[in-house]
């Protein structure tokens, strides 16, 4: 049994996540994420859905950071800076890298400092201004010719663990991606990001993703933080109803036909937009 792409990049999974999100019956409009390596996007109601795929690469899967790890032990899921520096790990052991979550929450709070400025720059110490932020100046030092700022270190090796200029550039990539996509795909439904009623995010990353960072970061328009849930592994739990229901395995195999496919890398405005969403 097995579930029909919507389009070249937008497989069966998406088509079981739009029937465990109940995307097409809903009559209040929707906002389905599930971001990985590519990231899909499905905006609508049961009138009309339209789905659009992004290539945001692995960067929210820890991948091309240089402390970057997928959501496992030892993995930092978030971080807090104020008064205090605080993170946690997950499974509470000692850290060894930087999960998804923990980079987005990094990177918005080194933003509310003004450590890294809204270009996505990381400062040097002397050019901290922000009077919090300059309390925090001596985690930023050069490592391998890089500036980076220091979140803590490996208790095993002794090595920090760190986000480097590089890692904030690679995140802005891939968050300028999906932000793009979403940003098309409101433009092609003729709605604007308040006519969202719900955020659904699925996947693991939608679970440990803290949402005011994701809104901070311009991953996910600011509007919509108090309409954000993860949904966990939607994908999954519609692939069980299809094979436990006959009915919803037809409603889910009918996706195909009703899920307009909007192809991102022929889209006129995309680069432009895109360029637009690499600044925090």
């Amino acid at each position: 049994f097995v579930f029909p792409n919507i389009a070249g990049f937008v497989g069966g999974d998406t088509a079981a996540a739009i029937l465990a999100a109940q995307m097409d019956t809903s009559d209040n409009l929707k906002l389905l994420i599930d971001i990985g390596t590519n990231g899909e996007i499905v905006l609508g109601t049961k009138d009309r859905l339209l789905a659009c795929s992004t290539a945001a690469g692995p960067a929210f899967e820890g991948g091309n950071i240089t402390c970057g790890m997928r959501g496992a032990a030892g993995a930092i899921d978030h971080v807090f800076i104020d008064e205090e520096f605080k993170y946690t790990v997950i499974d509470d052991v000692s850290p060894c890298g930087i999960a998804g979550s923990g980079l987005v929450d990094a990177i918005a709070q080194l933003l509310k400092i003004g450590i890294v400025d809204k270009t996505g720059r990381l400062l040097k110490p002397k050019e901290v201004k922000n009077e919090l932020g300059r309390k925090y100046r001596d985690r930023i030092i050069d490592i391998d010719g890089v500036l980076s700022f220091v979140l803590t270190y490996n208790s095993q090796t002794g090595k920090p663990i760190f986000i480097s200029q590089r890692d904030i550039r690679e995140f802005q990539l891939a968050k300028g991606a999906i932000a793009a996509g979403i940003d098309i795909l409101l433009k092609a439904y003729g709605a604007k990001a308040e006519d969202i009623r719900e955020v659904l995010l699925a996947g693991a990353f939608g679970n440990y993703l803290n949402y005011k960072s994701a809104c901070r970061v311009g991953l996910i328009p600011e509007q919509l933080e108090d309409k954000t849930r993860g949904i966990g592994n939607a994908a999954g739990v519609g692939a069980k109803c299809g094979l436990l229901s006959e009915k919803e395995f037809e409603r889910g195999a009918k996706l195909s036909q009703k899920v307009q496919y909007i192809e991102l890398s022929s889209h006129h405005e995309f680069n432009q937009i895109f360029i637009n969403k690499l600044d925090f």
